[in-house]
């Protein structure tokens, strides 16, 4: 080892007293989470949504591109150019910032909004310079605003080393692309960490932070932080690695739950969750994009609103109308399936999913059979002999349930098909041996609040019904109840708060 390391070492580890208050905690233990440019899978990219966002669903740092407009301010987005992301034909480093956010609808945040709004969720910031007057603009806001949880780091080693000669006290990395040596870099810039960007080196990148290279960056004082990681098997072995972070565009998919693909858990809680309308509050309700965001988290069971086109294509869609979820008009039994196949389901949500169209319930059905997972399909304005037809065909029976407000459907489905699984609602029967009686109900839904919650369920385990509580709401006081009820499904809107809220109870006991 040459001098000039030695030294280099020497001067890192006297300095990581300091500078290791920097880094925030981690929420669920081992690596911290960061999300990358917030959580851009499911939100336009370095927004306050984004950011926000992120935190909300595990984020323990956010990662951000900072640069600075022509006229001083620094502002948060990847690219100088703003048409990737908002389809503007206009440079940042060119452009005053008041006529940023008028091109950008406002959705172009400043360093210093972001900064406010991390102080606000306690989130820490992992800021990544993209260009030469970044690092001093944002090292001076870090500072102005006394943000505890701050690191930065760049590619350009230059820029690293100029901010650590400056006396920067936030921790600093270098980002390390595919083929270069990141020892080499961290030295020349006296940086504290190394970031390595290796993502697209091959299908099993985790097989490159070998013990030889982790060894190496403990002898030298180094961190390491690793690369956004969306993929559930490389995450789970990622995960084993002594880093510091890991970057991801889905910082969900980080939180232990049962199930999970990449970050199982040991509990005895085996509630299976009912996601209504899919993941409805990190996509667009009732799409494709909202049923595989369920399933790729190790959720079970998906709920869907299937209606039924003037033409007879049953499609999921929740209100008779286009107008409040998609880019159209019309009562949906007035249009044929060609007038409404091609039209924008996402944009409405986000501008990220404007690729989203209305799904044919036998999309659904695929969709949820490639998962091995399950549906709970509520009859709107469909055809009940069409909908039990159509599921039989494609030999998925066994893997839903239906309901519907209206009974006489619900009726027809069972004379047609007694082995058909049906839910009937507590609320609407006088007790729970009616609504099984009515309909040969096989999973019984109670309200979360019901007055009569604990004689419901244990009616339900002596007659033989599964238990489905309901619960709309975001309280995690709700959450802890119902996991000491240990419902066998739990119908909710929020699966990621119930995630965490599993994973504090664990840690508990």
């Amino acid at each position: 080892m040459s001098t000039h390391t030695l030294a280099h070492s020497s001067a890192i580890n006297s300095s990581m007293s300091l500078a290791i208050k920097h880094w925030p905690a981690s929420r669920f233990g081992g690596p911290r989470v960061i999300g990358h440019r917030g959580a851009c899978h499911h939100a336009r990219e370095n927004t306050l949504k984004a950011f926000s966002l992120a935190t909300t669903l595990g984020a323990d740092m956010w990662e951000l591109d900072a640069r600075v407009s022509a006229d001083g301010v620094c502002v948060v987005s990847h690219d100088d150019d703003l048409q990737t992301v908002f389809g503007q034909t206009a440079l940042i480093s060119q452009t005053n910032y008041k006529q940023l956010r008028q091109l950008t609808d406002d959705d172009l945040p400043s360093l210093q909004e972001v900064i406010d709004l991390a102080k606000s969720t306690g989130t820490g910031l992992y800021i990544e310079l993209k260009d030469e007057k970044a690092g001093a603009s944002a090292y001076q806001l870090l500072k102005e605003n006394d943000v505890t949880y701050a690191a930065l780091g760049a590619f350009n080693v230059s820029w690293v080393r100029a901010l650590n000669d400056s006396g920067c006290d936030y921790p600093t990395s270098v980002l390390v692309p595919i083929g270069k040596d990141p020892f080499n870099m961290a030295s020349e810039a006296k940086a504290g960490a190394i970031h390595l960007c290796w993502e697209r080196a091959c299908e099993a990148p985790q097989h490159l932070v070998t013990q030889g290279l982790i060894e190496r960056a403990q002898q030298l004082g180094l961190d390491i932080i690793l690369w956004h990681e969306e993929r559930p098997k490389v995450i789970k072995a990622l995960l084993e690695l002594p880093v510091i972070g890991i970057c991801s565009d889905r910082p969900e998919l980080f939180v232990p739950y049962l199930g999970s693909p990449s970050r199982n858990c040991i509990t005895d809680i085996r509630t299976q969750v009912v996601c209504h309308r899919g993941a409805e509050f990190i996509a667009p309700e009732n799409t494709l994009a909202a049923i595989e965001r369920v399933y790729e988290q190790g959720f079970d069971w998906v709920e869907i609103d299937v209606q039924e086109t003037r033409d007879g294509q049953l499609v999921v869609l929740h209100d008779d109308s286009l107008e409040r979820t998609v880019q159209g008009r019309g009562i949906i039994s007035q249009l044929d399936w060609d007038e409404v196949k091609h039209l924008d389901a996402g944009s409405q949500f986000d501008p990220i999913y404007r690729a989203e169209r209305i799904p044919l319930l036998s999309d659904a059905i695929e969709l949820a059979k490639s998962f091995n997972k399950c549906l709970y399909i509520e009859l709107k304005g469909a055809n009940p002999e069409k909908v039990l037809r159509q599921v039989q065909q494609q030999r998925f029976l066994a893997d839903c349930f239906f309901w519907s407000f209206d009974e006489q459907k619900l009726l027809q489905i069972r004379q047609l098909d007694p082995s058909a699984n049906i839910m009937s609602r507590s609320q609407d029967f006088v007790d729970v041996a009616a609504a099984i009686g009515a309909l040969g109900a096989c999973v019984i839904e109670i309200e979360a609040d019901d007055q009569h919650l604990l004689q419901h369920i244990q009616d339900c385990r002596a007659l033989g019904a599964k238990v489905m509580l309901c619960y709309q709401g975001s309280e995690t006081k709700i959450f802890k109840k119902i996991i000491h009820l240990k419902p066998d499904l739990l119908n909710l809107r929020r699966p990621d708060l119930w995630k965490q809220a599993l994973y504090e109870y664990n840690a508990e006991l």
